[in-house]
């Protein structure tokens, strides 16, 4: 990330992969919290450069939702997967495997049943 940002600039689209990357690096690791700014940085160089509706940005939007599930900040982690999974259904398809784990992101956040283990 450090020498992507020192290469190209803060603001680079090549910055915000590494950006996005990182955030869910630190998923996997447990932090969340981390990964939360990460992909926040770089959702905001993604859609400023594409807009909000471009597949990279929704891409980040699911991996930010993601991490604000593990976090335990479900309404605004559920707003960005739907958001996603409307973009990837417009851009992609229903059954783009972008689509596919959108959605099943956000079932599993919206089922009770998971929600509570079972």
């Amino acid at each position: 990330l450090e020498l992507r940002r020192a290469a190209l600039g803060p603001e680079h689209l090549e910055t915000a992969a590494a950006l996005n990357n990182l955030g869910g690096a630190l998923c996997e690791l447990g932090q969340p919290r981390e990964a939360e700014e990460a992909l926040r940085r770089a959702l905001r160089i993604r859609e400023a450069a594409h807009g909000p509706r471009h597949v990279d940005a929704a891409v980040t939007r699911m991996n930010l939702g993601n991490a604000l599930v593990l976090s335990g900040e479900a309404r605004e982690a559920s707003g960005l997967l739907r958001d996603a999974v409307d973009v990837f259904e417009k851009a992609c398809g229903k059954k783009h495997p972008h689509t596919l784990t959108a959605r099943f992101n956000l079932e599993r956040l919206t089922c009770p049943v998971q929600r509570e283990g079972g």
